[in-house]
């Protein structure tokens, strides 16, 4: 009888719960004498594995399916029982993580290449149940860099009381997070964050409140520089087109003042909440260029208004756009629940002038 590899791949990484004395004794080289491992294709890429599974610990019986579909590995053979599968183990994690990067993104352009990401969480919770986790697989499967999110809790009652984008941070890989409250909710607060690798190092941090008009919500800018760029992210309000437009108006002023003379790349995402013929997209593009594609972004079941976007300061800066897009389509995520939002997304390579 075949069982799917995953199957067993994944119960072998349980055993990694007991002693490394225990793992011997149940796994040893001697109980793996011999298997052949392969995979039809037919079947998108599930593994399967002949050989002695009786002799096998009853610890491998954890479902790894999902860890290992679409590898394109065509044929392995485990000649040294335990280090050997754990060795092919990894090495099939890799494969499939490039083979469904590729399918569904492009590769990011060369060294010094950033794949930057705007997208409205929804607090995780617009399908009703917590998507945390998927959210942070698809910015993982996109190979981001550095990300703006939007619609963010912070120890707020209606979601558990949990500091979101901390806990986002940590399921993207432990990466760096700042968050900018925009309004008091629940014993929490509701706002805007910020997450990026930790290879990028962060120089400075600060964030700002938006002022409401009559009627709007009150909003934020949150802002992080690196070495090469800076990124800021904020939500504009969608229920007064004045107050709207008074706070893309105060976000120019802000980043001008710190940042027109610097020559650095500043990078502006968000919800804007405004259309492209919008008189805020208008008045934001005296100042910025849209780099972000102009695809409809919401809502994300059936997209029929663009009010996503990304786009630069015109501060005299230097980079190459290689490539933009709002993503649709995840191997390990469905945008149709993550969010009611599409994430949108470019590659952009700061130059040094």
């Amino acid at each position: 009888m075949r069982l799917t590899f995953l199957s067993l791949l994944c119960a072998f990484l349980a055993t990694f719960s007991f002693s490394s004395h225990a793992i011997a004794e149940s796994c040893s080289d001697a109980v793996l004498p011999l298997f052949e491992i392969s995979i039809d294709e037919e079947e998108d890429g599930l593994v399967a594995i002949d050989g002695p599974l009786a002799q096998l610990p009853d610890t491998v019986s954890v479902d790894l399916t999902n860890e290992l579909l679409g590898t394109g590995l065509a044929k392995i053979v485990v000649r040294k029982g335990v280090k050997s599968v754990k060795k092919l183990y990894q090495k099939a994690k890799v494969a499939r993580a490039q083979k469904i990067a590729a399918r569904n993104f492009p590769r990011k352009g060369g060294c010094g290449t950033l794949r930057i990401v705007s997208y409205n969480v929804g607090v995780f919770h617009k399908s009703g149940y917590d998507k945390m986790n998927m959210v942070a697989d698809m910015l993982n499967e996109m190979k981001a860099d550095a990300a703006g999110i939007q619609e963010l809790d912070s120890c707020v009652t209606r979601t558990g009381g949990v500091y979101q984008l901390r806990a986002f941070a940590d399921a993207l890989g432990d990466w760096n997070y700042h968050f900018a409250p925009a309004i008091p909710l629940e014993g929490g607060t509701y706002g805007i964050g910020i997450v990026s690798k930790r290879k990028f190092r962060v120089l400075d941090s600060w964030s700002m409140t938006l002022d409401r008009g009559k009627g709007a919500e009150q909003r934020a800018l949150n802002v992080v520089e690196f070495p090469k760029f800076v990124l800021a992210a904020t939500h504009l309000d969608h229920k007064s087109d004045a107050a709207q437009l008074a706070q893309a108006k105060a976000i120019t002023q802000a980043l001008s003042a710190r940042y027109a003379g610097t020559h650095k790349v500043v990078i502006l995402c968000g919800d804007f909440n405004a259309k492209p013929n919008s008189r805020t997209i208008k008045e934001l593009k005296k100042n910025w260029t849209i780099v972000s594609a102009q695809n409809d972004t919401y809502d994300s079941s059936r997209p029929k208004q663009c009010i996503d976007y990304i786009m630069v300061l015109d501060n005299n800066s230097s980079y190459v756009l290689k490539h933009s897009a709002v993503a649709s389509k995840f191997d390990d995520g469905d945008v149709t629940q993550a969010s009611d939002h599409l994430p949108v997304y470019i590659d952009i390579k700061p130059k040094r002038r």
